[in-house]
């Protein structure tokens, strides 16, 4: 269409009319465009505005300390002007995350206010300069934050404020604040006790306040107050007994360690253990429940100790692993139950105490039923528990793991176990000291164990 109107232009006003008529119909164009050219680049101009990067380079970064939470870093703000203008009333914004909290470093002065922006009065032509925040990381453990810094002026020459943006991507895996859990053993007996310890350390340059949450069936607290306040390399450990519920099921422990931030509670470290409760029931087997013997200086009538090696409960929930019998070579754990009733009266300062057969083992699995975990002589073999006194009619229990791996003089299949078995006591009544003592028990299971097939 362009094409037929400039031909018909071209016929009605050059054609015939001038000796080079096409030469100067292409002047003619050449000199309309031009002018269309000029005309479209002074309407640009008028309405165009440089783009950001044409004024000024930012950026951010962090420094090069192993970024951990509850470390100190260093956030770096590199700018330039490039312009031939000065900036004015230039600010520098630290925008964070919700999950991401930053605090400033005692050891610095700060520079930026509490929510991270600096002003700078002016940046003049062809420069460049840094700031930089010392400050304190916090944020969860193994998680990506996404920080963007944002650095707005207004050029000498517009009155308009422009900015430019730069993001950093935060990834600490590791923090200052390092917990363990430990448990005495991952299965028990209904209401018994189960030793436990929890050991935390700050291993950064600063004093830290920590909110510690614990969770158990039964409210059990770790820490009396819910904040402590650990210094710089300063280990803490809390022990105690958890006591173990009523019924049979899958009792969970777990303990959480947050550091109060800005107002947050950011949590650096969760702890969690399982104990699984069984409730075996007690053989009427002769080989199983054996009678205690009866020492001169027990009366006729004494209290009675049960020892028993068992694979499986009664309910057919594996306790032990390895071959069974015991495999020349092979290891194979099996746990010991010792069973303790007493007399309508009152004994004080009760003891037990056993020596592990050789070639037996004791794995440091355990569940106590009353009073403090038992105890592990090494060097003696022996393994021991003490308790203040038990009342009249009262119950005694006593659980551990042993391994054995059997040599080739115990190959016969028959391993032994647990030697010297003693039960002792003081009447209150009679201030008269009661012995019980029972057989030496071996790796033979009850009939009520599945093991023992």
């Amino acid at each position: 269409m362009i094409i037929n109107l400039l031909h018909k232009h071209y016929r009605s006003r050059y054609h015939g009319q001038y000796a080079q008529a096409k030469i100067l119909f292409a002047l003619d164009l050449v000199l309309l465009f031009s002018l269309l050219a000029v005309l479209g680049t002074i309407i640009f101009l008028s309405f165009w505005k440089p783009a950001v990067p044409e004024w000024v380079g930012f950026n951010i970064s962090f420094g090069t300390e192993h970024l951990e939470n509850g470390g100190p870093i260093t956030i770096n703000f590199d700018y330039s002007n490039r312009s031939s203008h000065p900036l004015k009333n230039v600010l520098l914004t630290l925008q964070l995350p919700p999950d991401f909290q930053i605090k400033p470093d005692p050891n610095f002065t700060p520079e930026f206010s509490n929510h991270w922006t600096l002003k700078i009065s002016e940046i003049p032509p062809q420069s460049a300069g840094q700031k930089q925040i010392h400050a304190i990381l916090w944020v969860k453990p193994q998680t990506s934050s996404l920080v963007r810094a944002t650095m707005s002026y207004v050029p000498n020459n517009l009155t308009e404020r422009l900015e430019e943006n730069s993001i950093f991507v935060v990834a600490p895996v590791a923090s200052v604040l390092q917990t363990q859990l430990s448990l005495a053993t991952t299965s028990s007996l209904p209401q018994a006790n189960v030793a436990y310890s929890y050991v935390i350390k700050n291993t950064g340059p600063n004093n830290l306040l920590i909110n510690l949450e614990s969770i158990w069936s039964n409210d059990t607290t770790i820490s009396a107050t819910p904040q402590i306040s650990l210094a710089p390399n300063e280990t803490r450990t809390y022990t105690g007994l958890l006591k173990i519920p009523s019924i049979p099921q899958t009792a969970k422990i777990m303990i959480k360690a947050s550091v109060p931030v800005n107002g947050h509670l950011i949590t650096q470290a969760v702890d969690a253990a399982n104990i699984k409760v069984i409730w075996p029931e007690k053989s009427n087997s002769p080989s199983v429940l054996t009678p205690a013997k009866q020492t001169a200086s027990a009366p006729l009538s004494s209290p009675t100790i049960v020892a028993q090696t068992r694979y499986y409960t009664d309910e057919g929930d594996k306790l032990g692993s390895g071959p069974t019998p015991p495999q020349l070579g092979q290891t194979t754990k099996y746990w010991v139950f010792i069973e303790f009733k007493n007399l309508p009266k009152l004994l004080k300062d009760v003891n037990f105490s056993a020596i592990l057969a050789a070639g037996a083992e004791f794995t440091g699995k355990q569940s106590v039923a009353l009073g403090t975990p038992l105890t592990f002589d090494a060097q003696t073999k022996t393994i021991s528990w003490h308790h203040t006194s038990l009342g009249a009619d009262s119950h005694a229990g006593l659980y551990f793991e042993v391994s054995v791996t059997p040599t080739i003089e115990q190959s016969a299949g028959v391993v032994s176990i647990l030697r010297d078995i003693k039960f002792s006591g003081i009447d209150a009544t009679t201030e008269q000291q009661l012995i019980i003592t029972a057989p030496d028990i071996t790796n033979h299971l009850p009939p009520t164990d599945r093991g023992s097939n």
